[in-house]
């Protein structure tokens, strides 16, 4: 059983969402999102940072063919489609930190019960993510949807590149869920106990932590864990590899270069063709802006 939460608005409906664990989430707490961490999850849902992923123009249009997609998947598989409501939360009564807003229903003839319908747009540049099934994320996403909902099955419609409709139906996985609902029944629990999850290397985190510690505190030196030594050594043996790895490249591109000489392009032998060629470099002004900066000092520095 779930309880509908129906919003006026999509400010209020944000905020809705805020208060539990939605579809899109999941795959974030998973590590599965390639736009958002954990940790990223963690501060947007506890209203410390702003949410860091903005909607883009893609994503707008998104929005907008939903209905376009919907009605199309109907034609296309000889089924009753119908759009859910955009702005009402499904909250599951047994796990209240799980939610959902479903994109649609589905009405399959061979079925007794419909099943959750997940509306996705993607570039012709992903069209190969899609080409043994919807991508992992996504289904776990819908898994999400029918453990709130408690339906059986679900489908996945995808319009790629504007012209092509791609769909898959999606079988209830309980031994999934399972598991799904222990790590997100977890995360909920860090959230109240202010627990943040473990950093990652992900970009995400890396903007997340420069949001929720934006400026330094003057004169405060924390001591930092034993573990840190180590951390300290790997990113020393990292820069020591990129450093070797720039000399390498510099030095290979600068053999080409002197190949090339006066020429506009050089060809190897393989056919691949090598271009030098001129191009106007505008110039432009950054705007002022405080960014902290991660640095290093050796022992005897640090003193001073």
């Amino acid at each position: 059983m779930t309880t509908l939460i129906k919003s006026t608005t999509e400010v209020e409906w944000r905020e809705v969402r805020r208060q539990g664990i939605g579809a899109s989430d999941a795959p974030a707490i998973l590590g599965l999102s390639p736009w958002k961490s954990p940790i990223q999850l963690y501060a947007d849902k506890l209203g410390l940072a702003e949410d860091g992923q903005e909607e883009t123009e893609a994503m707008r249009w998104g929005r907008r063919l939903e209905g376009v997609i919907i009605a199309a998947y109907a034609e296309d598989t000889k089924r009753e489609a119908m759009p859910g409501d955009p702005l009402t939360v499904h909250r599951s009564d047994e796990f209240p930190f799980m939610q959902t807003t479903l994109d649609g229903w589905v009405t399959e003839p061979a079925r007794t019960a419909r099943g959750v319908l997940e509306i996705k747009t993607t570039g012709f540049f992903r069209a190969e993510d899609w080409a043994e099934g919807p991508p992992l994320m996504y289904q776990v996403q819908v898994q999400h949807a029918l453990a709130v909902v408690g339906a059986r099955w679900g489908s996945i419609a995808v319009l790629v590149g504007g012209q092509r409709l791609l769909w898959a139906d999606i079988e209830r996985h309980d031994g999934f869920i399972a598991r799904l609902i222990a790590q997100e029944r977890a995360f909920w629990e860090r959230l109240q106990a202010k627990d943040p999850p473990a950093v990652d290397d992900s970009k995400a985190t890396s903007e997340i932590l420069r949001a929720l510690y934006p400026k330094e505190q003057a004169g405060l030196v924390v001591n930092l864990p034993g573990e840190a030594i180590e951390w300290d050594a790997a990113i020393q043996a990292a820069k020591a590899e990129i450093k070797a790895a720039e000399t390498t490249k510099r030095l290979h591109e600068n053999l080409l270069r002197a190949a090339i000489g006066e020429a506009e392009a050089g060809a190897l032998s393989t056919g691949t063709v090598w271009k030098w060629t001129s191009r106007e470099v505008a110039g432009y002004e950054v705007k002022s802006r405080i960014d902290r900066v991660l640095a290093r000092r050796e022992a005897k520095e640090a003193i001073a």
